[in-house]
């Protein structure tokens, strides 16, 4: 559990750090002309992290993790909600965390550092959702015997669409000694050896309407 608060420390230390720094490169930048005053802009694209970041993280080790980051502007009676979705025996997806940004404190996101972070200990497997703001955590079980993962998170930006979900990132286990991911370009669905693994945890970020919550 030590461990487990130690990570959680890192995660706001970056994500402090990369949304200062963040604010001021894009201090007073205007909404392009081209886009309508009534639709969401939201762009998700992997985080670019300093040497010393990185070696931060590397120093904790042993969890899975993928940082990104986040641009654009939520639109009035719109939300971005990301998640964390967890399939057991191929079975529907059930969400065990979650977390909402772009609500009336913060509808424009200039760069800001978020995180996904799954990390397994012998007692439960705990789950992180960090944001500037702060971050969710919770915990969850993997059935004992699960005992290979997998992990891949996605590389390429990519713009959300208003009610299509993304998936940025999974982690699944087997009880066998191999597996493998199948190759997928489309970030708004699950491979098919995700959606029916024996376990999965998917990181999961999609933009919908407020009342739809």
């Amino acid at each position: 559990m030590k461990r487990f608060i130690i990570l959680i420390g890192v995660v706001l230390f970056l994500v402090a750090c990369t949304y200062e720094g963040s604010g001021e490169t894009n201090k007073n930048k205007k909404e392009s002309s081209g886009q309508g005053a009534s639709a969401s802009t939201v762009k998700v694209e992997p985080a670019k992290l300093s040497e010393r970041e990185q070696s931060l993280v590397n120093q904790i080790g042993g969890d899975y993790q993928t940082f990104y980051t986040i641009d654009g502007k939520v639109e009035e009676g719109d939300i971005l909600v990301t998640s964390i979705v967890v399939i057991k025996e191929g079975e529907k997806g059930e969400e065990v965390l979650s977390s909402v940004a772009g609500t009336m404190d913060q509808k424009k996101f200039k760069k800001d550092l978020h995180s996904f972070q799954v990390q397994v200990e012998e007692e439960a497997t705990y789950l992180t959702i960090g944001s500037p703001n702060g971050y969710a955590r919770g915990s969850t079980t993997i059935p004992d015997n699960i005992t290979s993962f997998l992990f891949e998170q996605k590389e390429e930006e990519v713009k959300i669409k208003k009610g299509e979900p993304i998936y940025i990132g999974y982690l699944i286990g087997s009880s066998q000694s191999s597996m493998s991911i199948q190759a997928n370009d489309d970030l708004t669905t699950l491979p098919k050896s995700v959606k029916e693994a024996e376990y999965a945890a998917v990181f999961k970020v999609e933009l919908k309407e407020e009342k739809d919550l």
